[in-house]
C-alpha cells in the first residue's frame, strides 16, 4: 500500500494523509502535528497527535526558526520520513486505536512510513537517545508506555490488557502482601483498591511505604526482589495527599528505579525546586526529570515548605495546558469534570464547559478568574482530577491518601466515579487510603481490605497489621451497615450510641425514653434505644428466673 503525505491542512483526496502543525510548545521545541487520513472513498479520517522528532534536533525560543532547532525540517510532500533523519511517536493509545480500525495494510504502511519508535524497536533505541525525545516527544508519555502498551496497538494488539500486582506494605521479609487484579471492563470497575480502617492503624504508613519501595527500592533483599517484579509491570506511579498533617517527607517528581516515573501532588514544595510560574516566557521547563539530561552537579538537601493557593492554581493551570494540547486529553478532562458536576456546588461554576472550548494559550486567562471563587475542597479536587488526567495511563498506580479530607460525601462520590472512569480508560489502579464508608460504596467487596493492627504498639512502623475483606458485599451498600462493618463495636461504643445507651440503662421503657430526648432522635436512634431497652428487659427476666 501506497500512501502519500502532505504537511499542511486536510483536503478530500483519497490515500493522502494530511500532517497539520500544531503551534503548541514543548520547552522551546515543537513537534505535534494533528494527523487526518483520506480513505479511498474521499472520507477524512482524524487520527490524533503525533509528534515528529529528528536527529539533532536543538531548543530554540518560540519564533525562532531555524533549520535543526525547535521544529523539524520536512517537505511539503513525501512518502516516507527518511530514516536517517526523522522519527514519531503517537501522543495517546487512541491514535494506535484508530489506525489499526482502518486495516492492517494501512498500520503496517503508515508506521513504516513515518518511522514509528513504537512500531520499530531498532529505530526506538537510537532515538531514545536524543533531546527531542526525552524532552518533547515523551513529555506527556512514558518510555514504559511506549514499550508496552503503544508497541503492543502499533502491532495490532489488543488495547487493554489484565494485569496482577502484589505489593509488599512494609519493608520486611514477612511483610503482609497487598494484591491486586486489574481485568478490562469489569462492572462494576475493579480499578480502585480501598484501605480503610480507624485512626493510627497504619493506612498513610502503608501507601508511604509502596510509594518509598517503587521509586527509591527497599532495604531488605527479599522484599526488593518482590517490588521489583511490581515496579518491572508499572508505567508511572502518582502520590496524591492534600493532609496538613502528614508526617511524611514527599518523594520529588523524578525518574525513580529501573526508570519508573514519579509524580507528586500534594500540599509540599520542595524548596530548591523550581516551581511552575504562570506565563514562564523562557521556553524551559520547571524541571526535569532524570531522564531529561544531566543532573545538577551539587545538588542541594532536600527542604519542604507548604505550597502558597497560588503556587497550587498555578499547578492546575500547568496540568490543564499539557491535557489541551492533544485533544483525547481534552476528552477525557472534559469527562472527567462532568462527573464532579454531579456535585451541584461544583457544577455552578462551568468549568467543563471552559475546559472543553479553552486553548492552551487562554485557559489560563480563562480559568484562573474563577480558580480565585472556588473553596478550598473544590480546588483540590480540581488540581486532582486534573493532574491524574494529564498522567495517568496504562499500567499507572495512583496512591490517594484520605480523599474526603476536604470533601464533603457528594463531591467525595463524584471524584471516586471520576477516578474510576479515568482508571477504566487507561487500564491503572489506584489505592485508595481512607476512613470514609462513602468510598466503599463505590467498590465492589472484593476490591476491598480492612486494615488492623496490634494497638498495643505504639510505633506504626512496627505495626503488625492484617487485610481482610469486608463480610458483605460493599458495592451500593447503605453507610451505616458499611460502618458497622468496619467499625464495628467501636461505634457503638462512641457518639450518639453511648448517649442512647445511657439513657437506656436508665429508663423503664421505650416511651419514657423518647421523653428523655425531647424528640431529637432520628430514626436509626430509636430503633436502637428500642432494641437497647428490650435486651436489657430480656437478660433481667433471664436473671429473676422467668
Amino acid at each position: 500500500m501506497q500512501l502519500e503525505f502532505y504537511v499542511g491542512p486536510p483536503a478530500r483526496q483519497p490515500y493522502m494523509v494530511f500532517l497539520s502543525h500544531n503551534t503548541w510548545d514543548d520547552y522551546s521545541f515543537q513537534t505535534l502535528f494533528d494527523v487526518t487520513y483520506c480513505d479511498h472513498g474521499g472520507e477524512l479520517q482524524p487520527l490524533g497527535a503525533v509528534k515528529i522528532g529528528e536527529y539533532g534536533l536543538q531548543e530554540a525560543p518560540r519564533g525562532f526558526y531555524v533549520p535543526g532547532q525547535r521544529s523539524p525540517t520536512l517537505d511539503p510532500m513525501f512518502r516516507h520520513l527518511d530514516v536517517a533523519q526523522h522519527f514519531s511517536l503517537g501522543q495517546d493509545p487512541s491514535y494506535y486505536e484508530r489506525i489499526n480500525d482502518i486495516g492492517d495494510d494501512f498500520r503496517v504502511a503508515y508506521l513504516t512510513a513515518m518511522n514509528d519508535i513504537a512500531f520499530n524497536r531498532g529505530i526506538r533505541d537510537t532515538a531514545l537517545h536524543e533531546r527531542v525525545t526525552q524532552v518533547s516527544l515523551l513529555r506527556t508519555v512514558s518510555a514504559r508506555t511506549v514499550a508496552d502498551q503503544f508497541e503492543r496497538l502499533a502491532s495490532g494488539g489488543e488495547v487493554t490488557v489484565s494485569y496482577d500486582l502484589a505489593f509488599p506494605v512494609r519493608d520486611k521479609d514477612d511483610a503482609v502482601i497487598l494484591p491486586c487484579t486489574v481485568a478490562p471492563n469489569a462492572k462494576p470497575p475493579e480499578n480502585i483498591q480501598v484501605l480503610i480502617g480507624r485512626n493510627g492503624v497504619g493506612k498513610s504508613t502503608t501507601l508511604h511505604a509502596i510509594a518509598r519501595m517503587l521509586v527509591v527500592g527497599a532495604h531488605d533483599p527479599v522484599t526488593e526482589s518482590r517490588i521489583r517484579d511490581q515496579r518491572s509491570q508499572l508505567a508511572n506511579l502518582v502520590s496524591v495527599t492534600f493532609s496538613a498533617f502528614d508526617a511524611f517527607e514527599p518523594i520529588s517528581d523524578n525518574v525513580g528505579a529501573d526508570g519508573l516515573v514519579y509524580h507528586y501532588v500534594g500540599l509540599k514544595e520542595l524548596e530548591n525546586h523550581k516551581p511552575y510560574v504562570a506565563q514562564d516566557k523562557s521556553g524551559h521547563p520547571p524541571h526535569m526529570n532524570a531522564s531529561d539530561g544531566p543532573a545538577d552537579p551539587a545538588p542541594q538537601p532536600a527542604v519542604w515548605r507548604p505550597r502558597t493557593s497560588e503556587q497550587l492554581d498555578a499547578q492546575t493551570i500547568k496540568a490543564a495546558k499539557e491535557c489541551l494540547a492533544v485533544d483525547e486529553q481534552r476528552s477525557r478532562l472534559t469527562r472527567a469534570l462532568r462527573f464532579l458536576d454531579k456535585d451541584p456546588n461544583f457544577a455552578v461554576f462551568g468549568i467543563a464547559d471552559i475546559v472543553q472550548a479553552a486553548t492552551p494559550e487562554d485557559i489560563e486567562a480563562t480559568l484562573l478568574p474563577v480558580l480565585e471563587n472556588l473553596s478550598s475542597g473544590h480546588r483540590i479536587v480540581l488540581l486532582t482530577m486534573t493532574k491524574l488526567v494529564e498522567t495517568v495511563a496504562e499500567k499507572t498506580l495512583v496512591l490517594i491518601d484520605e480523599p474526603e479530607a476536604h470533601l464533603h460525601p457528594p463531591l467525595l462520590s463524584a471524584l471516586v466515579r471520576a477516578l474510576s472512569d479515568l482508571l477504566a480508560d487507561r487500564n491503572g489502579l489506584a489505592i485508595v487510603a481512607t476512613h470514609s464508608p462513602v468510598v466503599l460504596q463505590e467498590v465492589p467487596r472484593s476490591c476491598v481490605k480492612i486494615i488492623e493492627n496490634d494497638v498495643k504498639i505504639i510505633d506504626s512502623d512496627r505495626h503488625e497489621i492484617t487485610l481482610r475483606e469486608p463480610q458483605l458485599e460493599t458495592f451500593g451498600e447503605n453507610v451505616g451497615t458499611l460502618t458497622g462493618e468496619v467499625f464495628g463495636l467501636e461505634v457503638a461504643d462512641t457518639g450518639f450510641h453511648d448517649m442512647i445507651r445511657q439513657v437506656a440503662n436508665e429508663v423503664g421503657d421505650y416511651k419514657t425514653g423518647l421523653e428523655k430526648f425531647g424528640g431529637h432522635l432520628g430514626a436509626e436512634g430509636r430503633a436502637i434505644l428500642r432494641s437497647m431497652i428490650a435486651a436489657r428487659t430480656t437478660t433481667r427476666g433471664r436473671d429473676v428466673g422467668c
